[in-house]
């Protein structure tokens, strides 16, 4: 399955260049991601020293739409040449034909590096009823945040210092069921914190143990 994922992006690692109207500014650039899980199962094995993850809110920005432009106060609105820009639609057709993958985020987003923009990601099988009906337990109520109580819930950040980076703050739920006949399933959390330098332009595959991120920022010219 990921060979299949490598072939997708070196198929695709020529795609065009952006183009875009002056209007935009002369130091933004456009975020392509995809976000997916290769384990379909909800499931994992019962761990006595796991340790949960207590959940920390950072996201501020939620995209509703794709190839919006966001603004210095955290909203993201439709950029008017947004038809000139480039997408992932390719990338995210081929994806969907594998069935070992199942397609949770496809985000697209033009920004520049003056703020740091956390960018909201909530996807995945939803908790929140089996919780409701106590089908499901929950052990510490820390590894919850507001609203739906999804599988991934974190934040996606690409900044600029010294150099390009990209910072994934991914929180990780996932059902485990303990020793016992009678027991009940207890939701479980795990962060991952992964931090990567990244050149513009090109094409980046960011893999863990059950998901995985396709990721490409691109400058945006001028016409």
């Amino acid at each position: 399955m990921r060979i299949f994922i490598l072939i997708v992006i070196y198929f695709f690692a020529l795609s065009n260049s952006l183009k875009a109207d002056e209007a935009i500014g002369k130091n933004f650039y456009q975020v392509q991601l995809i976000f997916f899980t290769h384990k379909i199962s909800n499931y994992i094995d019962h761990n006595e020293n796991y340790a949960n993850s207590p959940f920390v809110e950072k996201s501020n920005i939620e995209i509703k739409l794709n190839n919006c432009l966001i603004l210095e106060d955290l909203t993201c609105v439709k950029y008017e040449n947004d038809h000139k820009l480039s997408n992932f639609n390719d990338y995210l057709n081929l994806l969907k034909k594998d069935k070992d993958i199942s397609i949770l985020n496809h985000l697209e987003w033009v920004q520049d590096f003056s703020n740091n923009y956390y960018i909201k990601i909530k996807s995945g099988y939803d908790y929140s009823d089996d919780i409701f009906d106590e089908i499901l337990n929950i052990d510490d109520i820390s590894i919850i945040g507001s609203g739906k109580i999804t599988r991934y819930e974190g934040s996606i950040n690409i900044s600029k210092k010294n150099f390009h980076e990209i910072e994934i703050n991914m929180f990780e739920r996932m059902k485990m069921k303990p020793p016992g006949f009678f027991s009940s399933e207890v939701l479980t959390s795990k962060n991952y914190i992964i931090k990567q330098k990244i050149k513009i332009g090109k094409m980046y595959y960011i893999d863990r143990d059950n998901f995985g991120i396709i990721v490409r920022v691109s400058k945006v010219e001028k016409s």
